[in-house]
């Protein structure tokens, strides 16, 4: 059991307890709040993290970029909590090192990259996964906040490409990254569906 999940079953039983929410509405904010708390933790551990190796600035342009495109991209979800705790470390620490001892990527390979990785977030965004399927009206808008956190992301990088390359590199290998899961997210997509057909 994870410090999320029992913290937030904490809390839901004190709020049942003062009856400030009903039993058959337990699930529901027992969801959100371990949501809640994984988010922060793990977004607060990335930082404290990027602290510790003298990285700070770049764990959390990595946070930043990560949070606008999973929340409004979707993508791939991994077997187990676990798996998926290792997983998003590993892209962190991954991004993290390579800006740090990779001498520098090109500027052009930088912006081929970028571009590449935010046409295929714009064209599969959101992607959902076969436990938890988008109406068409939160379809709609996850759409519109994708292509707004493309956006946003695009503007941080042309700021930082003219600044900052090293910092624009986080971003664009952010962008990379939602890519590819939003990529394994639509072919799994694909696959289940036709298995049901």
């Amino acid at each position: 059991m994870s410090l999320s999940n029992l913290l937030a079953k904490r809390i839901v039983k004190f709020m049942i307890r003062i009856n400030a929410i009903s039993e058959n509405q337990q699930d529901i904010y027992q969801y959100i709040y371990e949501w809640v708390f994984s988010f922060l933790f793990y977004n607060i551990s990335l930082l404290l993290i990027g602290f510790f190796l003298h990285r700070f600035v770049y764990s959390l342009l990595f946070s930043v970029s990560i949070t606008l495109l999973r929340c409004t991209g979707g993508g791939t979800h991994a077997p187990s909590r676990i798996l998926c705790t290792i997983v998003s470390y590993f892209e962190f620490l991954f991004v993290i090192f390579t800006v740090s001892f990779i001498v520098i990527v090109p500027v052009k390979t930088q912006i081929i990259v970028a571009i590449s990785s935010i046409g295929i977030i714009l064209a599969l965004a959101p992607v959902d996964n076969s436990k938890k399927r988008f109406t068409s009206v939160q379809r709609k808008k996850l759409k519109i906040m994708s292509c707004f956190s493309c956006l946003i992301l695009s503007i941080l990088i042309i700021f930082f490409l003219l600044n900052k390359p090293d910092c624009s590199l986080i971003v664009v290998l952010c962008v990379l990254i939602s890519a590819i899961d939003l990529t394994i997210g639509y072919i799994l997509n694909k696959k289940a569906s036709k298995q049901f057909d």
